[in-house]
């Protein structure tokens, strides 16, 4: 299992975070996710990624999306959580924040299907897609699905 961070200063902490916890299976790397290919992880390789508190931060969104698209085998999911507003400064700055109907929008430009809303809290909302079955490229290694099915 894969733990793309953006910052690199936290992968230390987010490696023992992990090691903390007991999860020897994971991996923290730190990754550009707004440029194709520079999380360096092979495509199509997750079964599943999550992409939580993400989207109000990017600034090429559709960078991160064509990432996340290169690394979900054909059939994989993504949870996609995120600040539905600002909250009086609790979360992103209002400018930031992206509605769940234009996080919505982007993913289904990005050709992801919209399989279902999730309860992500009082602050967040959020949502799973689903890559399109049909989608082919070369395999990689996978990890379990934590989303099922």
């Amino acid at each position: 299992m894969y733990a793309v961070e953006v910052q690199q200063e936290l992968v230390p902490r987010l490696k023992n975070l992990a090691q903390s916890e007991g999860l020897s299976n994971v991996e923290a790397i730190w990754g550009d996710v707004e440029r194709k290919g520079a999380t360096k992880l092979a495509d199509e390789s997750v079964d599943a990624a999550i992409v939580a508190n993400l989207l109000f931060e990017v600034e090429d969104k559709k960078g991160l999306l064509d990432e996340v698209m290169r690394i979900v085998k054909p059939g994989g999911k993504v949870l996609v959580v995120d600040w539905k507003e600002s909250f009086g400064g609790m979360g992103p700055q209002p400018e930031a924040v992206v509605s769940p109907e234009e996080a919505q929008r982007l993913f289904e430009e990005a050709g992801f299907i919209l399989k279902k809303s999730v309860d992500a809290g009082a602050h967040h909302y959020g949502f799973i897609a689903c890559k399109s079955e049909r989608s082919t490229r070369a395999g990689g290694v996978s990890f379990e699905n934590p989303f099922g099915g």
